[in-house]
């Protein structure tokens, strides 16, 4: 009886997502305890809470929310956490963990979509488990960030997509199209993964005309005139119009405060010329890598952090049974929407990650997803291939040796993170000691972290100009200067941290981590030192 119970709960279709969300989800709130972490680091983690409690204010008063850098809908997202937990940082962190958590049983569902019913429950178990142990994936989960819900609805919205095509239910693809317009309104990078789902759609109502033709060919009856085709077009609008509902609050806010849209950057800058070159200059200062673009991208489909070597040959696997598939298409008249859903959303992404003129590790996390379900498809390939015992349990093995090592990776992902958390709140914790309560400091990079840990008000010197610098005594200036000689050189914060030494202005004050602090103001051979700068060329 007690077996019978058992076996029927491990059957049951819940069973496998909710093990893998929980198991997501561990991995996941152990570090955050482990290392007292709140999800706040660098400067992007700091813009993306301090907006978000700026917008849910505006919203509280009814009153047009101020201009933002990048896209609205993570700060929208966390809002809604607000609305549960407070404006804090755990509230913050809590709906990205959960974002990032539900990655894994998504990516359960949509392998087991794409996969032949065969081997689909193996497939699904792979791509879950790559998922819920990828260590990029899980410190994108536990920062205050939009990577991790961004995937999370972007592959909501590829398995919708993928049910619909099965289905043929209407409201799949509503919830679908919902998603990817909450995707692309997550994370720009997501455009991308928007017309490859537009695409996929249209193959889905391609295949359905063309069943049609065919039926009524061997029923040697007329062709049809409408029909279906009509409803693909419709179907396809549809989906445009809930995509461009999402989208709609964002558009108003561009058109109505003039604000720049974060990312035109790298798609200004983006060059095939790129992809094998190792030094830039961009908005970000500039920058000199150790590897060319292309191959630095390329290495998510070999790299602990994504996907382990070991796992590499069934991920090729994959992309060979899906190819496979694709070369029938002349024979059945149809198109795989799997296909061109999966190879076209990693394609895509890598295509124009290899051409941007910067390299930040993260931005691979878009493409994890169908990493991971195309590296599924060849497990369960191979699986049903393998009859025998011995090899199956081989297969079982190797399989299993990779996510251990994935598993045993994760605390090198999230060390940098962790130790630039902690450096923020050992800089913000020596400046509080350090300053006055009635100082103004101006900083870079620190600026969030002081002003959330702290009582010191500062400004982020990027956003002054020249003729801001002010004497609201007294006021300071805290600087990595070996760094800005090496990024910004010939930029902004260069020009004035060389006009203040010229004119006399900085007073060093102390020193904390390779930083500098200086007093900005007289130094005794004139009575206004800022004067001084001002006037000078």
């Amino acid at each position: 009886m007690a077996r019978a119970l058992v076996m029927r709960i491990v059957r049951a279709k819940w069973f496998a997502p909710l093990c893998l969300f929980a198991l997501a989800l561990f991995v996941r709130v152990v570090p955050i305890f482990q290392h007292s972490f709140d999800g706040l680091y660098g400067q992007d983690a700091y813009a993306y809470f301090e907006y978000a409690r700026e917008l849910f204010a505006a919203l509280s008063q009814a009153r047009v929310p101020p201009p933002f850098w990048w896209s609205l809908g993570y700060p929208f997202l966390l809002d809604a956490a607000f609305l549960f937990g407070g404006t804090n940082a755990a509230s913050a962190q809590g709906i990205t963990m959960l974002g990032g958590a539900l990655v894994a049983p998504l990516a359960y569902l949509m392998a087991r979509e794409a996969a032949d019913a065969a081997c689909k429950n193996i497939a699904g178990w792979v791509a879950g488990l790559i998922c819920a142990l990828s260590g990029q994936l899980v410190q994108s989960s536990v920062v205050v960030m939009s990577d991790a819900p961004a995937l999370m609805w972007a592959t909501l919205a590829a398995w919708l997509l993928l049910r619909y095509a099965r289905t043929r239910g209407i409201w799949n693809l509503i919830f679908a199209a919902l998603a990817v317009g909450l995707a692309v309104w997550t994370r720009w990078q997501n455009l991308l993964f928007a017309g490859v789902w537009f695409s996929a759609l249209v193959t889905i109502e391609w295949n359905s005309t063309a069943k049609e033709w065919n039926s009524n060919c061997n029923k040697k009856s007329k062709p049809p005139t409408g029909g279906r085709a009509a409803n693909g077009l419709g179907h396809f609008i549809l989906g445009l119009a809930v995509i461009g509902l999402v989208l709609l609050p964002q558009m108003l806010l561009t058109v109505t405060t003039n604000a720049p849209l974060a990312g035109s950057s790298w798609l200004e800058g983006w060059s095939p010329a790129n992809f094998f070159a190792r030094t830039f200059d961009n908005v970000d200062g500039h920058f000199e890598y150790a590897l060319p673009v292309a191959l630095f991208y390329a290495q998510a489909v070999a790299h602990p952090a994504y996907l382990f070597v070991m796992l590499t040959p069934l991920f090729g696997v994959g992309v060979a049974v899906l190819l496979k598939r694709m070369r029938r298409w002349k024979h059945h008249r149809t198109l795989r929407a799997e296909t061109i859903l999966l190879l076209g959303w990693i394609a895509a992404m890598l295509v124009f990650l290899m051409g941007i003129p910067y390299e930040n590790f993260r931005f691979s996390l878009g493409f994890l997803t169908p990493l991971a379900v195309v590296t599924g498809i060849g497990a369960g390939w191979l699986w049903t291939r393998w009859q025998t015992t011995s090899r199956r349990v081989a297969l079982s093995a190797w399989i299993a040796i990779a996510l251990l090592v994935m598993l045993t990776w994760q605390p090198r992902v999230l060390a940098p993170v962790l130790e630039i958390h902690a450096r923020e709140l050992a800089h913000a914790r020596w400046l509080e000691a350090e300053l006055g309560p009635n100082a103004l400091l101006y900083t870079m990079e620190l600026d969030g972290a002081v002003r959330y840990y702290t009582q010191v008000r500062v400004i982020n010197l990027w956003n002054m100009e020249r003729d801001e610098l002010n004497r609201i005594a007294p006021t300071y200036l805290y600087v990595d200067t070996n760094k800005i000689r090496a990024q910004w050189r010939g930029r902004l914060p260069e020009q004035l941290l060389g006009a203040l030494s010229e004119t006399n202005a900085l007073h060093r004050v102390g020193d904390f981590d390779g930083w500098t602090l200086y007093r900005v103001g007289d130094c005794g051979n004139c009575d206004n030192c800022t004067a001084r700068l001002l006037d000078c060329e």
